[in-house]
């Protein structure tokens, strides 16, 4: 039998200056329009809870940051149609 264990959304490690940044941050993408990373938010907040998403939002972010300082590339996103 299989146990299914909750993983938490917490972040406990790292800096909390730039944690708080990074949230601020990706609260200002989800109130964008028009964006993947905000539909990505509302669609996550139906299923997850507004804090999950945010979580998760925000952790996409670091990831996209880390590749652009990794291959020295500039962010672009494509605007979606609708």
């Amino acid at each position: 039998m299989k146990v299914l264990v909750k993983k938490s959304s917490k972040s406990v490690q790292g800096n909390p200056h730039i944690k708080s940044a990074l949230c601020e941050f990706a609260w200002a993408i989800t109130r964008s329009k028009k964006t993947s990373m905000a539909n990505t938010f509302w669609s996550l907040s139906a299923r997850r809870g507004k804090k999950k998403a945010l979580q998760a939002i925000t952790h996409k972010v670091i990831k996209i940051i880390y590749t652009l300082f990794l291959n020295k590339q500039h962010f672009s996103e494509p605007c979606l149609a609708g």
